[in-house]
């Protein structure tokens, strides 16, 4: 399943703190990356017909913001490595005011066959 080879890659980064969705209310450790699916689509540009297209978004969350920009090369490495049609969108910083945590924003489009 692609939840788990996205884990997998990206969890050793983070010392384990690899969620999806939102980051446990137990959680106290930080940097953590958190990955979510907001779209799966079917691709037919590619040979084969039962490849779906996951718009995978990565959240790198740190209270230093040097975490989320020495994390961010590392992830683009890791989802590289993992998966052969792995295309970057767009990254961007952010800051959320509510939890005091510097984010860094990593959108992908992933070609997956389940």
């Amino acid at each position: 399943m692609i939840q788990k080879k996205i884990f997998n890659s990206l969890k050793s980064l983070v010392d384990g703190r690899c969620f999806y969705g939102v980051i446990p209310e137990t959680n106290k450790q930080f940097p953590v990356i958190v990955y979510d699916f907001p779209n799966v689509k079917p691709n037919l540009a590619l040979e084969e017909g039962d490849l779906d297209d996951f718009l995978v978004q990565i959240d790198i969350y740190s209270n230093n913001p040097d975490d989320i920009f020495n994390l961010r090369k590392l992830v683009f490495s890791a989802i590289s490595k993992e998966f052969e049609y792995a295309e970057r969108i767009n990254d961007f910083t952010d800051y959320e005011d509510d939890t005091k945590l510097y984010r860094r924003v990593i959108n992908y489009t992933i070609a997956y066959k389940e």
